[in-house]
């Protein structure tokens, strides 16, 4: 949104989950820890995002899983910035995200790019976004899942 004057904020949060199976593998999970970092800055039209994340798994058994680690640590971040071409009106934005996952083939990333239309203000836009994913590998040893994405979307917000 167009913000007059400099807006900074910050944000932190976790989740702990307990014990569970996986339905997939059968992997039995003690807990999964995820947390998150990250500030925003918005001024005279622009503005930008930079998110980091973390996530600890720990396992009493992997089950049928392809790795043979007990525990797992995975990393990421995520970045996107704005531009109000028309003041209140017209946004062009981008945004790239990676994630490093621990065991084989497993990191993957996301960038893209959209324009934002605001009919009513904040609570009324029509939007365009395009989405590049490149997925870890189901199989190790096997080219990575690429999905493109193309969304149009109208948000109403009361």
């Amino acid at each position: 949104v167009c913000s007059e004057t400099p807006k900074f904020t910050l944000n932190l949060g976790t989740n702990y989950q307990g014990k569970r199976t996986d339905p997939n593998t059968g992997a039995n999970i003690t807990y999964i820890w995820t947390s998150t970092f990250g500030g925003r800055f918005q001024w005279q039209g622009f503005s930008t995002t930079l998110q980091g994340y973390y996530r600890r798994t720990k396992f009493t058994s992997i089950g049928t899983a392809a790795w043979a680690r007990p525990r797992l640590t995975d990393v990421g971040y995520y970045a996107g910035a704005g531009y109000f071409v028309i003041p209140k009106k017209f946004e062009i934005a981008g945004q790239a995200g990676q994630v490093f996952r621990q065991g084989p083939d497993n990191d993957s990333w996301q960038m893209g790019g959209g324009l934002n239309y605001y009919i009513l203000g904040e609570n009324f836009k029509l939007q365009l976004d395009y989405t590049l994913t490149v997925d870890f590998d189901d199989i190790t040893g096997t080219q990575s899942n690429k999905e493109n994405k193309a969304s149009l979307m109208l948000t109403a917000s009361f």
